[in-house]
C-alpha cells in the first residue's frame, strides 16, 4: 500500500472558514495527487471504524478553522495525535490575508488565497512525512 497522509479539515458549521478549509482540501489533493486521504468529521465523531483506523494509521494534518479549535478537540477526544495542526486565523495573520467580504455559500477569491497559503504549508509537511 502506498503511504498517504490523512488530512482533517474542520467543518466549521455556520462559519465562513469552513468554506476555506474545504477549498484547502481540494487544493492539496490537486497539489499532491494520490497522497492525501481525507478524514470526515462526522465519520470520525461517530466512530466510523475505517475512518478511525485511517486517522490513526496515517500521519495526519489537521486544519483548525477558528479559535475554537474543533479539529484539534475532536482528535484529542479520539486519542489521535496530529503530525501538524494548521490554524487558519494564524495563517491569515502571518500572511496578512483576509476573508473580509467572503460568504460561506460560495468559494471566492479570499477563500482561494487563504486556502492556497494553507495548502502550501501542508504540502511542505506532506513532503517531509512521505
Amino acid at each position: 500500500m502506498k503511504k498517504k497522509v490523512a488530512f482533517f479539515p474542520c467543518n466549521g458549521i455556520g462559519q465562513i472558514t469552513s468554506t476555506t478549509t474545504r477549498e484547502t482540501a481540494w487544493q492539496i489533493q490537486k497539489m499532491r495527487p494520490g497522497k492525501i486521504l481525507l478524514i470526515s468529521s462526522p465519520e470520525l465523531i461517530t466512530d466510523d471504524k475505517k475512518t478511525l483506523e485511517d486517522a490513526k494509521k496515517h500521519p495526519l494534518i489537521a486544519i483548525d478553522g477558528c479559535m475554537k479549535k474543533c479539529a484539534t478537540e475532536i482528535l484529542s477526544a479520539k486519542g489521535i495525535k496530529a503530525a501538524l495542526i494548521i490554524n487558519l486565523p494564524r495563517v491569515c495573520v502571518d500572511k496578512k490575508l483576509s476573508l473580509a467580504g467572503a460568504v460561506r455559500s460560495k468559494v471566492g477569491p479570499g477563500h482561494r488565497r487563504v486556502a492556497k497559503a494553507i495548502a502550501e504549508i501542508a504540502a511542505k509537511e506532506i513532503d517531509k512525512l512521505l
